[in-house]
Protein backbone atom coordinates (compact mmCIF):
# COMPACT_ATOMS: atom_id res chain seq x y z
CA UNK A 1 0.00 0.00 0.00
CA UNK A 2 1.77 3.42 -0.87
CA UNK A 3 2.30 5.88 1.39
CA UNK A 4 -0.14 8.73 2.10
CA UNK A 5 1.20 11.97 0.73
CA UNK A 6 2.25 14.31 2.84
CA UNK A 7 -0.44 17.11 2.82
CA UNK A 8 -3.03 13.96 3.34
CA UNK A 9 -0.80 13.41 6.67
CA UNK A 10 -0.46 17.33 7.73
CA UNK A 11 -4.47 17.39 7.49
CA UNK A 12 -4.84 15.02 9.42
CA UNK A 13 -2.57 16.06 11.75
CA UNK A 14 -4.37 19.56 12.01
CA UNK A 15 -7.91 18.45 12.17
CA UNK A 16 -9.59 20.80 14.40
CA UNK A 17 -11.29 19.00 17.50
CA UNK A 18 -14.82 19.52 18.19
CA UNK A 19 -16.94 17.98 19.82
CA UNK A 20 -19.10 18.76 23.40
CA UNK A 21 -15.65 18.41 25.70
CA UNK A 22 -14.62 20.97 23.60
CA UNK A 23 -17.77 23.36 22.60
CA UNK A 24 -18.59 23.47 26.17
CA UNK A 25 -15.51 24.40 27.95
CA UNK A 26 -14.91 28.29 28.87
CA UNK A 27 -14.16 30.57 25.86
CA UNK A 28 -10.31 31.53 26.10
CA UNK A 29 -8.79 35.17 25.75
CA UNK A 30 -6.71 35.80 23.02
CA UNK A 31 -3.01 36.18 23.91
CA UNK A 32 -3.17 39.71 22.35
CA UNK A 33 0.13 41.18 21.82
CA UNK A 34 -1.40 44.63 20.45
CA UNK A 35 -4.74 45.69 20.76
CA UNK A 36 -6.64 42.94 18.26
CA UNK A 37 -3.17 41.45 17.07
CA UNK A 38 -2.72 38.00 19.05
CA UNK A 39 0.03 35.67 18.98
CA UNK A 40 0.48 33.50 15.61
CA UNK A 41 -1.47 36.48 13.50
CA UNK A 42 0.28 39.09 10.61
CA UNK A 43 -0.60 42.64 11.70
CA UNK A 44 0.47 45.84 9.24
CA UNK A 45 1.48 48.91 10.29
CA UNK A 46 0.42 51.58 6.94
CA UNK A 47 1.79 55.25 6.48
CA UNK A 48 3.28 58.02 3.68
CA UNK A 49 6.85 58.07 4.15
CA UNK A 50 8.53 60.49 6.89
CA UNK A 51 5.51 59.79 8.88
CA UNK A 52 7.75 57.97 11.63
CA UNK A 53 6.75 54.61 11.25
CA UNK A 54 10.31 53.20 12.33
CA UNK A 55 9.96 55.37 15.89
CA UNK A 56 6.35 53.94 16.34
CA UNK A 57 7.36 50.47 15.41
CA UNK A 58 10.64 50.77 17.36
CA UNK A 59 8.19 52.36 20.63
CA UNK A 60 5.84 49.73 20.02
CA UNK A 61 8.60 47.18 20.00
CA UNK A 62 9.88 48.51 23.50
CA UNK A 63 6.34 48.57 24.72
CA UNK A 64 5.93 44.73 24.31
CA UNK A 65 9.43 43.87 25.71
CA UNK A 66 8.61 45.65 28.98
CA UNK A 67 5.12 44.89 28.89
CA UNK A 68 3.69 48.08 29.42
CA UNK A 69 1.52 48.19 26.29
CA UNK A 70 2.48 51.46 25.00
CA UNK A 71 0.48 53.40 23.85
CA UNK A 72 -2.03 51.57 24.47
CA UNK A 73 -1.62 50.65 28.20
CA UNK A 74 -4.85 49.10 28.94
CA UNK A 75 -3.65 46.01 26.84
CA UNK A 76 -0.93 45.99 28.49
CA UNK A 77 0.61 42.33 28.82
CA UNK A 78 3.15 40.44 29.71
CA UNK A 79 6.78 41.71 28.70
CA UNK A 80 7.68 39.25 26.02
CA UNK A 81 11.13 38.94 23.78
CA UNK A 82 10.95 41.49 20.31
CA UNK A 83 13.36 40.56 17.19
CA UNK A 84 13.07 44.22 15.07
CA UNK A 85 14.76 43.89 11.49
CA UNK A 86 14.88 47.13 10.51
CA UNK A 87 16.22 47.23 6.96
CA UNK A 88 16.54 50.84 6.11
CA UNK A 89 18.31 52.22 9.33
CA UNK A 90 21.95 51.54 10.00
CA UNK A 91 22.82 50.50 13.92
CA UNK A 92 24.40 53.60 14.96
CA UNK A 93 21.23 55.32 13.55
CA UNK A 94 18.79 52.67 15.93
CA UNK A 95 20.87 53.01 19.00
CA UNK A 96 20.41 56.67 18.37
CA UNK A 97 16.92 56.83 18.52
CA UNK A 98 16.31 54.16 21.24
CA UNK A 99 18.96 56.28 23.74
CA UNK A 100 16.28 59.28 22.27
CA UNK A 101 13.66 57.09 23.47
CA UNK A 102 15.25 56.31 26.90
CA UNK A 103 16.52 59.91 27.70
CA UNK A 104 12.65 61.46 27.17
CA UNK A 105 11.30 59.04 29.15
CA UNK A 106 13.60 58.55 31.93
CA UNK A 107 14.23 54.97 31.09
CA UNK A 108 15.39 53.59 34.74
CA UNK A 109 18.94 51.74 34.05
CA UNK A 110 16.69 48.31 35.32
CA UNK A 111 14.55 48.72 31.93
CA UNK A 112 17.34 49.60 29.82
CA UNK A 113 19.59 46.09 30.79
CA UNK A 114 16.07 44.56 30.33
CA UNK A 115 15.89 45.88 26.64
CA UNK A 116 19.17 44.92 26.21
CA UNK A 117 17.50 41.04 27.05
CA UNK A 118 13.97 41.10 25.55
CA UNK A 119 14.73 43.48 22.51
CA UNK A 120 16.99 41.65 19.16
CA UNK A 121 17.41 44.77 17.08
CA UNK A 122 19.25 44.09 13.86
CA UNK A 123 19.82 46.56 11.53
CA UNK A 124 19.89 44.74 8.20
CA UNK A 125 21.05 47.59 5.74
CA UNK A 126 24.38 45.49 4.85
CA UNK A 127 22.55 42.09 4.04
CA UNK A 128 20.61 43.32 0.99
CA UNK A 129 19.80 39.31 0.10
CA UNK A 130 17.69 38.52 3.08
CA UNK A 131 14.10 37.98 1.08
CA UNK A 132 10.68 36.75 2.15
CA UNK A 133 10.22 35.34 -1.01
CA UNK A 134 12.23 34.87 -4.27
CA UNK A 135 11.27 32.89 -7.42
CA UNK A 136 8.19 31.85 -5.47
CA UNK A 137 9.82 29.80 -2.52
CA UNK A 138 11.03 30.18 0.68
CA UNK A 139 13.33 33.27 0.41
CA UNK A 140 16.42 32.74 2.99
CA UNK A 141 14.80 35.16 5.67
CA UNK A 142 11.74 33.15 5.56
CA UNK A 143 14.16 29.90 6.33
CA UNK A 144 15.97 31.53 8.79
CA UNK A 145 12.49 32.49 10.49
CA UNK A 146 11.07 29.40 10.66
CA UNK A 147 14.50 28.04 12.72
CA UNK A 148 13.83 30.05 15.42
CA UNK A 149 13.03 28.32 18.12
CA UNK A 150 8.83 28.18 19.41
CA UNK A 151 7.56 30.67 21.69
CA UNK A 152 10.78 32.25 21.33
CA UNK A 153 9.39 35.82 20.54
CA UNK A 154 6.29 37.25 21.49
CA UNK A 155 6.55 40.07 18.58
CA UNK A 156 8.69 40.04 15.23
CA UNK A 157 8.75 43.44 13.48
CA UNK A 158 9.62 43.11 9.90
CA UNK A 159 10.77 46.93 9.21
CA UNK A 160 9.98 48.11 6.12
CA UNK A 161 7.98 45.38 4.02
CA UNK A 162 9.09 46.28 0.30
CA UNK A 163 12.96 45.60 1.65
CA UNK A 164 11.96 41.97 2.33
CA UNK A 165 8.80 40.77 0.00
CA UNK A 166 10.43 42.37 -2.84
CA UNK A 167 9.26 44.15 -6.28
CA UNK A 168 6.58 41.38 -6.81
CA UNK A 169 5.09 40.95 -3.68
CA UNK A 170 3.93 45.04 -4.37
CA UNK A 171 2.38 44.27 -8.28
CA UNK A 172 0.77 41.14 -8.60
CA UNK A 173 -1.48 39.58 -5.73
CA UNK A 174 -0.05 36.44 -6.55
CA UNK A 175 3.26 37.04 -4.75
CA UNK A 176 1.63 39.04 -2.07
CA UNK A 177 -0.75 36.17 -0.95
CA UNK A 178 2.70 33.98 -0.81
CA UNK A 179 4.02 36.73 1.45
CA UNK A 180 1.34 36.62 3.79
CA UNK A 181 1.11 33.06 3.52
CA UNK A 182 4.81 32.67 4.47
CA UNK A 183 4.83 35.27 7.15
CA UNK A 184 1.46 33.30 8.85
CA UNK A 185 3.43 30.02 9.11
CA UNK A 186 6.30 32.25 10.99
CA UNK A 187 3.55 33.36 12.92
CA UNK A 188 2.45 29.55 13.83
CA UNK A 189 5.60 28.20 13.78
CA UNK A 190 7.34 30.50 16.27
CA UNK A 191 4.28 31.36 18.53
CA UNK A 192 4.90 35.41 17.25
CA UNK A 193 2.75 37.98 16.37
CA UNK A 194 4.02 39.21 13.01
CA UNK A 195 3.74 43.15 12.63
CA UNK A 196 5.36 44.33 9.10
CA UNK A 197 5.61 47.95 8.63
CA UNK A 198 4.72 49.21 5.43
CA UNK A 199 4.57 52.69 3.18
CA UNK A 200 0.99 53.65 1.83
CA UNK A 201 0.37 54.73 -2.16
CA UNK A 202 1.09 57.91 -3.45
CA UNK A 203 -2.53 58.01 -4.43
CA UNK A 204 -3.61 57.67 -1.43
CA UNK A 205 -1.64 60.74 0.24
CA UNK A 206 -2.90 62.96 -3.27
CA UNK A 207 -6.42 62.38 -2.25
CA UNK A 208 -6.53 62.17 1.41
CA UNK A 209 -7.20 58.51 2.13
CA UNK A 210 -4.43 57.39 3.91
CA UNK A 211 -6.56 56.36 7.18
CA UNK A 212 -8.29 53.61 4.92
CA UNK A 213 -6.99 50.55 5.15
CA UNK A 214 -6.71 50.01 1.01
CA UNK A 215 -4.53 52.53 0.76
CA UNK A 216 -1.77 50.42 1.70
CA UNK A 217 0.96 50.45 -1.77
CA UNK A 218 0.62 47.77 -3.87
CA UNK A 219 -1.42 44.62 -4.17
CA UNK A 220 -4.66 44.45 -2.60
CA UNK A 221 -3.65 41.04 -1.37
CA UNK A 222 -1.62 42.31 1.48
CA UNK A 223 -4.11 44.39 3.25
CA UNK A 224 -6.41 41.18 2.43
CA UNK A 225 -4.19 38.59 4.21
CA UNK A 226 -3.28 40.47 7.04
CA UNK A 227 -5.38 39.98 10.01
CA UNK A 228 -4.95 43.49 11.62
CA UNK A 229 -3.53 46.91 10.14
CA UNK A 230 -2.95 50.41 11.52
CA UNK A 231 -2.45 53.60 9.90
CA UNK A 232 -0.53 56.07 11.05
CA UNK A 233 -1.32 60.02 9.38
CA UNK A 234 -1.01 62.93 9.84
CA UNK A 235 -3.89 65.01 10.41
CA UNK A 236 -5.86 66.64 7.89
CA UNK A 237 -5.09 70.36 6.85
CA UNK A 238 -8.11 71.85 8.42
CA UNK A 239 -7.63 69.70 12.04
CA UNK A 240 -5.35 71.11 14.74
CA UNK A 241 -1.55 72.05 13.48
CA UNK A 242 -1.35 74.72 16.66
CA UNK A 243 0.64 77.95 16.01
CA UNK A 244 4.76 77.00 16.77
CA UNK A 245 4.00 73.43 16.86
CA UNK A 246 3.25 72.16 12.57
CA UNK A 247 3.16 68.70 11.96
CA UNK A 248 3.98 67.04 14.86
CA UNK A 249 0.71 65.62 15.68
CA UNK A 250 -0.02 61.95 14.34
CA UNK A 251 -3.57 60.15 14.28
CA UNK A 252 -2.95 56.28 14.44
CA UNK A 253 -5.97 54.41 13.38
CA UNK A 254 -7.07 51.09 13.46
CA UNK A 255 -8.79 50.59 9.65
CA UNK A 256 -8.85 46.64 9.69
CA UNK A 257 -9.27 44.07 12.86
CA UNK A 258 -10.22 40.60 12.10
CA UNK A 259 -10.63 40.24 15.87
CA UNK A 260 -12.02 42.97 17.30
CA UNK A 261 -14.01 46.34 16.42
CA UNK A 262 -12.15 48.11 13.84
CA UNK A 263 -12.16 52.12 13.42
CA UNK A 264 -10.63 52.70 16.63
CA UNK A 265 -8.14 56.02 17.03
CA UNK A 266 -5.48 57.33 19.40
CA UNK A 267 -3.86 60.38 19.07
CA UNK A 268 0.36 61.08 19.11
CA UNK A 269 2.55 63.58 19.05
CA UNK A 270 6.38 64.18 18.59
CA UNK A 271 7.97 66.36 20.69
CA UNK A 272 10.98 68.39 20.84
CA UNK A 273 12.74 65.36 20.78
CA UNK A 274 11.54 63.19 18.02
CA UNK A 275 9.88 60.89 20.83
CA UNK A 276 5.78 59.81 20.08
CA UNK A 277 3.70 60.71 23.04
CA UNK A 278 0.47 60.20 23.83
CA UNK A 279 -1.66 63.03 23.53
CA UNK A 280 -5.79 64.04 23.51
CA UNK A 281 -7.42 64.72 20.39
CA UNK A 282 -5.90 68.36 19.22
CA UNK A 283 -7.55 71.47 20.47
CA UNK A 284 -8.77 72.94 17.18
CA UNK A 285 -10.00 69.38 16.22
CA UNK A 286 -13.66 70.37 15.53
CA UNK A 287 -14.96 67.76 12.57
CA UNK A 288 -15.19 64.21 13.32
CA UNK A 289 -12.00 62.38 13.44
CA UNK A 290 -11.24 60.35 9.66
CA UNK A 291 -11.48 56.73 11.53
CA UNK A 292 -13.87 55.56 9.01
CA UNK A 293 -12.85 51.77 7.24
CA UNK A 294 -16.16 51.38 6.08
CA UNK A 295 -18.91 53.61 5.41
CA UNK A 296 -21.01 54.68 8.41
CA UNK A 297 -19.23 52.97 10.58
CA UNK A 298 -18.01 55.01 13.71
CA UNK A 299 -14.91 55.01 15.13
CA UNK A 300 -13.69 55.36 18.93
CA UNK A 301 -10.60 55.68 21.08
CA UNK A 302 -8.91 52.93 22.80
Amino acid sequence: MPSPHPVTVQLAENRVALGAAVLSAPRVEPDWVLPGLPRRDVGMIAAPGGTGKTRLGLQMAIGVALGTGWPWHRWARPPGRVLYLAAEEHADTLVDRLRAIAHATAMPAQDMDLLDERLDLHSMVAIPGACLSSMGAEGPLTVALFGLPARRYRLIVIDPLASFAGVDAENDNASATRVVKYLRAVGGSTGAAILVVHHVAKAAILSGQTHLAVSARGAVALTDGVRWQAQLTRPADDQAQPAGDPGSWRQLTVAKANHVRDGQTAWLRFGPDGVLWEAEKPPHANRPDQTKSHPGREGRRW
